[in-house]
C-alpha cells in the first residue's frame, strides 16, 4: 500500500480532525485501522494512537459488521451505508450511522474510508 506522502500528511490529518464525524481509514487486506481522526478517538473513548493498528472488528462489533468485514475484498469495495454500533473503551455500544467506501487517496483497492456519525442523541430521543 502506498503511504500518504509526508508533505501532505499534516494537511490530511488536519482536514479529517476538523470533521464532526468519526473517520477511520482501514487497510482493505489486513482489515486493520491505519488512521483515526480525533472524533473517532472521542467516540470510542481512547487515544487515537490506541485505535490505529486495531483490527476493525475490535471496534465495530455488531453482527452485521462481522458479516460485512469477513466478506471478500470485492464485496468490501462495493461499500455499505447502514446503522451499526461501535464499542467504546468502557464497554458501551455507541449507535452509529456508518458508511464504508473505497479510499482513492492510496493505491486503488488498498484502503477503505469509514465514516461514523454518532446517533446516541437520536436514539435516546426515540
Amino acid at each position: 500500500m502506498t503511504a500518504i506522502p509526508p508533505e501532505h500528511e499534516c494537511l490530511w490529518r488536519a482536514a479529517f480532525d476538523a470533521l464532526q464525524e468519526a473517520v477511520w481509514v482501514v487497510d482493505a487486506k489486513k482489515r486493520h485501522i491505519i488512521f483515526a481522526n480525533l472524533s473517532s478517538a472521542r467516540m470510542v473513548g481512547c487515544a487515537r494512537a490506541d485505535i490505529v493498528g486495531l483490527p476493525v472488528l475490535q471496534a465495530a462489533v455488531a453482527p452485521e459488521d462481522h458479516v460485512f468485514w469477513s466478506d471478500t475484498s470485492d464485496a468490501l469495495a462495493q461499500g455499505i451505508h447502514s446503522l451499526s454500533s461501535v464499542l467504546r473503551a468502557d464497554g458501551v455500544l455507541v449507535p452509529v450511522e456508518r458508511r464504508v467506501t473505497p479510499f482513492a487517496l492510496l493505491d486503488p483497492g488498498a484502503a477503505l474510508l469509514v465514516t461514523l456519525l454518532d446517533c446516541s442523541a437520536q436514539h435516546s430521543t426515540e
